[in-house]
């Protein structure tokens, strides 16, 4: 929290905005009230408890959604990606998702590849229990994770928050207003 907190304080001092990219609920928490600008990701690590989501509530720190970044590798692969994808990606690399070698696994997240689909679901609930207790939220994609394409992935995090509930007016406005 310390550290945290004095990274915040340079970063105002010095005219920026404090980005904060999180992992854990306590993680959130802990950025908001120490006066973050704009949280990276929902946690994926745990569940937000209800607590938690009514200190977030309170502060009204708006967080970035990112909720396919963890599966996009994966779905990239089996279904090519997404029409507007393959229409403005090249092939190839399209192609490369479905034919990963073997032992292939992405720098950093080797151990947690396994738990991509339990922390995208931890995702998914997290965005879900924010949205409704009214936390500001920005559409974003988290660019640069494989399978992520900047400008095209941005239609599948769309499509993603639609399954997950959230309405097609609140996703517009976090696309494009809103930031």
């Amino acid at each position: 929290r310390e550290v945290l907190r004095s990274a915040i304080k340079e970063a105002r001092d010095v005219g920026m905005r404090p980005i904060v990219h999180i992992g854990s609920s306590a993680d959130m928490v802990i950025a908001a009230e120490e006066g973050a600008a704009l949280l990276m990701h929902p946690p994926s690590k745990d569940v937000l408890s209800d607590e938690q989501v009514a200190t977030l509530a309170r502060i009204k720190i708006p967080f970035v959604t990112t909720l396919r970044t963890l599966l996009a590798s994966d779905e990239v692969g089996r279904t090519g990606g997404t029409q507007i994808e393959r229409e403005i990606m090249d092939a190839r690399l399209i192609e490369s998702f479905a034919h990963k070698p073997p032992g292939f696994a992405i720098r950093g997240f080797e151990q947690l590849e396994t738990e991509f689909p339990q922390a995208a679901a931890r995702m998914r609930e997290n965005i879900q229990r924010l949205t409704r207790a009214g936390v500001p939220f920005f559409v974003g994609t988290d660019a640069g994770v494989f399978g992520v394409f900047p400008g095209a992935s941005l239609h599948g995090e769309i499509r993603e928050l639609e399954k997950a509930g959230l309405s097609p007016q609140d996703i517009l406005r976090a696309a494009t207003s809103a930031p």
